[in-house]
């Protein structure tokens, strides 16, 4: 953990880190959902000493921040790409939406479209095994080729339910179309656009907008988490940060998800907006902890300069995509051979012994799909680009370009 200088500075790391802890503590927090009984700490079962007894507590208190890990990664979303595209609008007047809607399209669909694909596969093979009819009840209506193609024009919890048991895919959808509102109401500040141009742009995101506000999924509404989103993007355009510590930014962050975390487990939940709120201040965090890494010259933890913290973060995206369905297979499979693997007390210790086992061989998985998948991604966007030429802009000041 010693600190150094570096010319990568606080940031790019820092973004890496974050990226692959968020991912991770999602797959944690899936595998806890179907490995583990959602049993209270005060049955029967229950171990007698306070230690043991402190630890399933501490546990459950952190497979508790798998909702809180997906804002973080709109936070991040809109810092890289909603925070690039505002800068570039503003510096140049103008941006090319053709390539811009070519790059967010094909960094969602490499890894999405074989992601569903994957899903439909597994859940097929889960479905036939054993214990499938008993894990996969829920899902099973949903694992129809009328689905896979909603899922793949992200439509997700807009017109229809994710994918099978891919739970996760939920917030795919939401990125996708922020990506796709953003620039559209940032239009009228793109001076080198005709009037006409800018405000019949800015028009159509409007309307869009309207039409996502007003379109439920059951309960569930794509645009309230826009303003997590663009909280990350508008925070790339302050010139100092509010916090000069990367430190001391990140103790602000731990503390607003300590205390929304408790939040969540009260009574507090039954406040109209509550979650939305705490997103926000958590958002609100993040990205003061972000502005404070761009403006850091200080040094930097060595920690972060490792090769497996890039290596874990350019595979994020792969582990959050299909880790539900890999995690799915695995758990029928041991129930359909062993009889354990699916909702199993979480007092036991074969509990404890399967859940980190099933997590490295997920993620190994996960990994495995990356490589011929999202580690593709720049290659895949030069073809696109070679075979679509358009006029390049050229490209705001930024300190962070990977999105």
């Amino acid at each position: 953990m010693t600190p150094h200088s570096t010319e990568r500075g606080a940031l790019s790391p820092s973004l890496d880190a974050i990226r692959w802890i968020a991912a991770l503590t999602v797959m944690v927090a899936h595998l806890d959902a179907r490995l583990i009984k959602p049993e209270t700490v005060f049955s029967m079962q229950a171990p007698a000493d306070h230690l043991s007894l402190l630890g399933h507590y501490g546990w459950i208190f952190f497979v508790g921040f798998a909702h809180k890990a997906v804002m973080v990664f709109f936070v991040m979303s809109g810092w890289l790409v909603g925070g690039k595209v505002l800068k570039q609008v503003l510096e140049h007047g103008e941006l090319d939406l053709g390539r811009y809607y070519l790059d967010r399209l094909s960094r969602l669909w490499i890894v999405l479209l074989p992601a569903l694909a994957l899903t439909y596969l597994l859940d097929d093979m889960g479905s036939a095994m054993a214990a499938g009819q008993e894990i996969y009840v829920s899902f099973e209506p949903n694992r129809t080729p009328a689905a896979l193609a909603c899922n793949a024009f992200f439509l997700q919890m807009v017109r229809c339910h994710e994918l099978g048991s891919n739970v996760a895919l939920w917030s795919l959808a939401n990125e996708f179309w922020y990506y796709v509102l953003w620039p559209l109401l940032l239009a009228p500040l793109a001076k080198r656009w005709s009037p006409g141009r800018r405000w019949t742009l800015f028009s159509l995101g409007c309307a869009l907008a309207a039409l996502l506000a007003f379109q439920r999924y059951g309960d569930y509404q794509v645009l309230p988490y826009f303003a997590i989103w663009a909280v990350g993007a508008a925070a790339r355009l302050l010139s100092a940060p509010l916090v000069k510590s990367p430190l001391h930014a990140l103790v602000v962050l731990a503390a607003v998800l300590f205390a929304a975390r408790i939040g969540d487990g009260t009574q507090l939940v039954s406040i109209t907006g509550w979650f939305l709120v705490t997103d926000l201040c958590v958002a609100l965090s993040l990205a003061n902890l972000l502005v404070s890494l761009a403006h850091w010259n200080g040094a930097v933890p060595r920690v972060l300069e490792l090769p497996m913290n890039r290596f874990l973060a350019d595979r994020s995206y792969s582990l959050y995509a299909v880790h539900v369905p890999i995690i799915m297979i695995v758990c029928a499979l041991l129930q359909s051979r062993f009889g354990l693997g699916w909702q199993m007390s979480r007092f036991e210790s074969t509990t404890w012994l399967l859940l980190p086992c099933i997590a490295i061989f997920t993620w190994l998985c996960t990994a495995l799909f990356a490589q011929v998948t999202e580690m593709r991604t720049a290659a895949i966007k030069r073809w696109l680009t070679s075979i679509i030429p358009r006029p390049r802009l050229p490209a705001a000041t930024d300190p962070d370009t990977r999105a």
